[in-house]
């Protein structure tokens, strides 16, 4: 099994036995990459989302979802959903088994978004703060969506923070229902998620909040249930092992459900599979994609492959090479091979890939870079500006170049 992104060594790659836990940075804060990933596949081609850089004076950049509807801005901050590393620690669970389940969990599938920002009351916090520690239910995901469950159900039939008390009890016990450090806890969500119930209200119910964010099969089950990571109560679980392990098994399961863009230099365990993969859609020899493959693996300043992937599937894909093939040699380099599969057409995939190969060949130096195509009307949705026209190697008709400044 392939492994998927870390954010918290910012590679595939996975955390050392000896990694530091004390000193790890926050992804949730510090990491472009978490929400550009967070808005691609959450909110895929909608312009009114996107990964908003922010900076404080002198303190180093952090970034925010925006979002905006209707006049409206509103603004979110992405949020580690695995098990807690503190709380692993205060049961026991030694070092090497937190950076096992980090492995697994500080990948995609291992994050939400909530609300944030605004001017809060005192004593109102962010759904993120809110569920956390001792005064909130200990970072569990599967106690915080079963609140937000029945928030959004008690919205729905206009009921009130009484009958929300009612419903969060009845998971209870009966011998520890209506205790005021209970009660307190879900106030303290009821609260954050009433402040925030504009933002709460994007998603429609709790239902379009787990389409959304991909929660079905692994978090919530097929008709919106909470699917508990172990026993409900007590909040902060005797049995912590079963909860990491249900809850790594759950981040697994949602990965698969992601797509993720990723380089073949980044990965070149898969290069004989993307080249197969390559040579099914083009019918180009499987030697030429290996040796440009090959060449890019061995540091060509040009040459890349890149992929997406859902799971281990490839989905999507496009290569940059020096030519594609046109009489054009002086216009380099070039963007080639670029191909969807037809059951993952129209939901901005493509778009993403080109957005992203352009954004690394700029970080390369290599710009502007060009593609030659037959298409009319598709390149300009993404920033490509027709520049003219071109001889193909073997072509009767003349093609298309596009360029990106």
């Amino acid at each position: 099994m392939m492994n998927h992104y870390n954010y918290l060594t910012g590679s595939y790659d996975e955390l050392p036995l000896n990694y530091d836990i004390n000193k790890r940075e926050d992804p949730d804060q510090s990491c472009k990459k978490l929400y550009d990933d967070v808005v691609n596949n959450f909110f895929g081609e909608d312009k009114e989302v996107k990964n908003l850089e922010q900076q404080y004076g002198n303190k180093p950049p952090f970034y925010t979802v925006q979002i905006q509807k209707n006049g409206e801005t509103y603004l979110f901050s992405s949020d580690y959903i695995g098990p807690s590393v503190y709380w692993a620690r205060e049961l026991g669970i030694s070092d090497r088994g937190i950076i096992e389940f980090l492995n697994i969990c500080r990948t995609l599938g291992g994050h939400i978004i909530w609300p944030r920002g605004g001017e809060r009351p005192k004593g109102v916090f962010t759904p993120n703060q809110a569920k956390s520690g001792c005064s909130g239910v200990y970072d569990r995901i599967d106690w915080t969506l079963q609140l937000l469950k029945i928030f959004y159900e008690i919205e729905k039939y206009r009921e009130d923070k009484k009958e929300y008390l009612k419903r969060a009890n009845a998971l209870l016990p009966k011998e520890f229902r209506n205790k005021s450090n209970f009660n307190d806890k879900f106030i303290r969500l009821y609260n954050s998620f009433d402040f925030y119930k504009k933002h709460f209200e994007l998603f429609g119910d709790f239902e379009g909040f787990c389409e959304r964010f991909k929660l079905v099969g692994t978090f919530v089950d097929n008709d919106h249930n909470i699917i508990w990571m172990t026993d409900s109560f007590p909040i902060l679980p005797l049995r912590y092992e079963e909860y990491i392990e249900k809850l790594s098994t759950a981040v697994q399961a949602r990965n698969f459900e992601l797509i993720q863009i990723v380089k073949l230099t980044e990965m070149p365990e898969i290069k004989e599979k993307a080249a197969k993969w390559f040579q099914e859609k083009w019918g180009v020899p499987l030697e030429a994609y290996l040796e440009s493959m090959e060449a890019a693996l061995n540091g060509d300043p040009i040459q890349e492959w890149y992929l997406c992937l859902n799971g281990d599937k490839i989905i999507a894909g496009a290569g940059v090479i020096e030519n594609d093939f046109h009489d054009r040699k002086d216009l380099t380099p070039n963007v080639c091979a670029v191909y969807t599969e037809e059951q993952y057409r129209g939901k901005g995939i493509a778009g993403k890939l080109l957005d992203f190969i352009v954004v690394n060949n700029k970080e390369k130096g290599n710009f502007p870079i060009y593609l030659l195509t037959d298409h009319t009307g598709f390149y300009e949705r993404y920033g490509w500006e027709f520049l003219c026209m071109a001889q193909g190697d073997g072509e009767s008709e003349m093609s298309r170049i596009y360029i990106h400044r």
